[in-house]
C-alpha cells in the first residue's frame, strides 16, 4: 500500500446557496497523461464538483462553502497499479440550514486512468 499525504491540491472555496439552479463546479475529464499528481488534481476537482451538486440541490441548504473548514483537505494515495490511480480524499465543507449550521468532510476514494474518474466508495453522511 502506497500512503501519500497531500493538502490543499485544488481551488480557492466553492461557496453558493443550497435549492437554487446555478452553475456548478463541472466534473472533470480523466488526465490526458497519468501520473499521481494529476490523479490527485482530477480526484480532487471531481470531489468538488460532487459536493457542489450535493449541497446546491439541497433545498434545506441555504448556504454552503467547499473548502477548508474546521478542518483542511486530506489526499492519500493508496495505490498505483496496472488499473489506474486510488485516491482517498476527504473533502471538508461548511453549510447552513433554518435551523444549524455545521462543518462535515467527505470520505471518498477514486479509480484515476486515463479513460475514467470511477467513484470505488464512499461514505454517506447525514450532514443535513
Amino acid at each position: 500500500m502506497l500512503a501519500v499525504g497531500y493538502l490543499l491540491v485544488g481551488g480557492g472555496p466553492l461557496v453558493g446557496s443550497g435549492g437554487q439552479q446555478q452553475a456548478f463546479e463541472p466534473h472533470p475529464e480523466p488526465p490526458d497523461a497519468l501520473t499521481t499528481e494529476s490523479a490527485i488534481e482530477v480526484a480532487v476537482q471531481h470531489e468538488r464538483a460532487y459536493v457542489d451538486r450535493e449541497l446546491g440541490t439541497n433545498p434545506a441548504v441555504q448556504s454552503y462553502v467547499v473548502g477548508p473548514t474546521v478542518t483542511g483537505r486530506a489526499v492519500t494515495v493508496l495505490a498505483r497499479n496496472e488499473t489506474g490511480v486510488y485516491v482517498r480524499l476527504k473533502q471538508p465543507f461548511s453549510y447552513s440550514t433554518r435551523s444549524a449550521d455545521g462543518d462535515a468532510r467527505t470520505n471518498t476514494t477514486y479509480l484515476v486512468n486515463e479513460s475514467t474518474v470511477e467513484v470505488v466508495s464512499r461514505e454517506r453522511g447525514a450532514y443535513v
